[in-house]
C-alpha cells in the first residue's frame, strides 16, 4: 500500500519538467555532499589482510607481555596454583624473512659454464603503499621463566607448573623455577 503511493508520488515528480530538474539537482547535490563527507572523515588503514602484518609487528616487549599474560591465566586455573606472577626472559629479536625472486643466468661459452644469481624482494602494494613481502616472522627465544605462586611451596604443584611452561614454551625444565609468593 505504501509502495504505490511512493511510486505514484515518484512518477508525479518526474512528469513535472520543473520538479524533475529539481530532483537532479538536488540528487546531484546530495551525492557530491557524500563524496566530501568521505573525503573529510579519518581513514581506517587497516584492512583485513593488513591486520595480520600489524599483530606481526608487535614489539618484543609486548610479546613478552602476551606469553606471560596467557602463561598466569592458564596456570591461575591449575587447581592449587593460586596467584601467579610471570616473569619470562627472551633471547634475540623479532627477525622478518623477506620473499624473494631468485633469477639464475646461465653463460656457456666454449670452455667455462658460469652461473650468476640475481635476488630481489617481492614488493607488493596496499593502498598506495609498496612494502616488501613477508615471508616467514621468526620470534626471539624463550631461555628461562619464573613463576611465583600461593601454591609454589608445594612439590606436586610445583612439578605441575614447571611440566606446564615447559610444554608450553618448549624450553628445557631446568630453565623454569617455581616459588612461592608472598
Amino acid at each position: 500500500m505504501e509502495l504505490s503511493l511512493i511510486k505514484n508520488k515518484f512518477c508525479a515528480l518526474l512528469s513535472d519538467d520543473s520538479k524533475k530538474r529539481r530532483l537532479i539537482v538536488f540528487i546531484g547535490v546530495i551525492g557530491m555532499a557524500l563524496i566530501l563527507v568521505s573525503e573529510l572523515l579519518p581513514k581506517d588503514k587497516t584492512s583485513a589482510p593488513e591486520k595480520a602484518g600489524i599483530e606481526a609487528d608487535l614489539s618484543n616487549e609486548s610479546y613478552k607481555t602476551g606469553l606471560e599474560k596467557e602463561l598466569t591465566d592458564i596456570l591461575g586455573s591449575i587447581n592449587g596454583v593460586g596467584d601467579t606472577k610471570i616473569m619470562l626472559t627472551l633471547d634475540g629479536t623479532t627477525e622478518y624473512v623477506y620473499a624473494e625472486e631468485l633469477d639464475t643466468v646461465n653463460d656457456n661459452s666454449d670452455t667455462q659454464k658460469r652461473e650468476s644469481y640475481k635476488s630481489k624482494l617481492v614488493i607488493t602494494e596496499r593502498s598506495g603503499e609498496k612494502q616488501a613481502l613477508i615471508k616467514k616472522i621468526i620470534r626471539p627465544q624463550v631461555t628461562g621463566v619464573i613463576v611465583a605462586c600461593t601454591g609454589g611451596d608445594d612439590i606436586m604443584i610445583k612439578e605441575q607448573v614447571i611440566s606446564a611452561v615447559s610444554a608450553v614454551l618448549d624450553i628445557p625444565a631446568g630453565r623454569v623455577c617455581v616459588l612461592k609468593l608472598e
